[in-house]
């Protein structure tokens, strides 16, 4: 029974959760990140914030962050809209730190020409700022021999019909890399 005081009735205005729940990164790489959360029914549209600025928005509950710096923190934020107004304050979302990865340095692969008392070892120097030649004559015994700023170097004084085994590590962009790469070399 109504009273006559009512003069309609109003349908509650759907419920949105406070925060978005679920926020996750995934597949992190050196400048991108994919972000997922729990879908919210009713939402139109997601607001991704990095840093507390806007980044983009998507219809799904799914982003991907491109174009980030290496090695850096981000503090990423997602916010709903309804009815073209965000229903969520910015100050009570959730923050997820995602930090890229540190730009991944590899070793080149590097090849060695035998003569009779001398090898001749070459590799790609570019970038590498410095060379350091680890030698033996055993693959478990490698000692740190020579060094060289270039991409090749001539160990001399071997003996002849002598195996020996070599080992590089390049400085490249101030981190010290090798790859498993170890070469077997008889005189």
């Amino acid at each position: 029974l109504m009273s006559e005081n009512v003069l309609a009735v109003k349908p509650l205005a759907p419920q949105y959760p406070a925060k978005i729940s679920g926020l996750k990164a995934g597949n992190i790489q050196e400048t991108s990140f994919t972000l997922t959360w729990d879908p919210v029914p009713g939402v139109e549209k997601y607001f991704i914030f990095l840093n507390g600025v806007t980044y983009t928005s998507t219809t799904e509950a799914t982003a991907t962050v491109v174009n980030r710096k290496v090695n850096r923190v981000y503090e990423v934020q997602v916010v709903a809209s309804v009815g073209g107004k965000i229903v969520q304050d910015l100050q009570i979302a959730d923050v997820l730190t995602v930090k890229t990865l540190d730009k991944q340095v590899t070793a080149p692969v590097f090849t060695a020409t035998p003569k009779e008392s001398s090898v001749v070892l070459t590799w790609d120097a570019t970038g590498i700022t410095k060379t350091w030649i680890y030698m033996g004559t055993s693959a478990d015994d490698l000692k740190p021999t020579y060094s060289t700023a270039g991409g090749s170097y001539t160990v001399s004084g071997l003996e002849a019909n002598t195996t020996y085994y070599f080992k590089l590590y390049h400085n490249i962009g101030g981190k010290v890399v090798t790859s498993e790469q170890i070469l077997e070399i008889t005189t």
